[in-house]
């Protein structure tokens, strides 16, 4: 009897040993899986590179010339630029215009107001340089009509904005007008110089 009692539990003791040392690694949990080879993290973007929809706006003032028919001259004035910046290379925005200067044609010189607005698409390259096209209305001293739209220019100082997307900066641009007014072609050529946050 002794010696059944002695196998018995010299069988149970490893077993009971066994079963307390499986319960206490299953507490633990399992052992973390070997390392593989490292995967590097997506790296943050940088400020500089966040793109997004965003309110694009500007003002510049304006001057160049007019010409209509045999009759030409100087006008001066002012732009607004008020849209969205859809992403770094695309923006769409109306552009209210309001210019005035002395037109003439031989000794004969008279003052004219001009007034337009329009929608404009414009593509930014490399950050720096733009060219966009557009159309709308416009009325020259009394008769209006239909205005074609054409902008390039460029942002020779620029510089981030606080949340890191819109840019703002000095513009330099050339905007060139085309109104249709009861079967006379008017032409309107126009540099201007102003601020833009796009």
């Amino acid at each position: 009897m002794r010696a059944k009692s002695g196998y018995i539990i010299t069988a149970v003791v490893p077993m009971i040993l066994a079963f307390f040392h499986t319960a206490e690694s299953l507490a633990q949990g399992a052992p973390p899986p070997a390392a593989g080879p490292s995967v590097p993290a997506a790296a943050p973007a940088a400020e500089g590179d966040k793109d997004g929809l965003r309110f694009r706006g500007g003002v510049s003032a304006v001057a160049g010339t007019m010409a209509i028919s045999d009759y030409s001259g100087f006008l001066t004035g002012v732009d607004a630029h008020l849209g969205v910046q859809i992403n770094d290379m695309i923006g769409v925005y109306a552009v209210p215009s309001l210019t005035f200067g002395p037109i003439s044609v031989g000794s004969v010189s008279t003052v004219i107001g001009v007034l337009s607005a329009t929608a404009v698409a414009d593509v930014t390259l490399i950050d720096q340089v733009f060219v966009g096209a557009g159309g709308g209305f416009g009325i020259v001293n009394d008769p209006s009509g239909p205005v074609l739209h054409f902008r390039a220019g460029g942002y020779p100082l620029m510089g981030d904005g606080k949340d890191g997307i819109r840019r703002k900066g000095l513009s330099l641009g050339a905007d060139v007008r085309m109104y249709f007014l009861s079967g006379l072609t008017v032409m309107q050529v126009m540099g201007g110089l102003g601020y833009e946050a796009f």
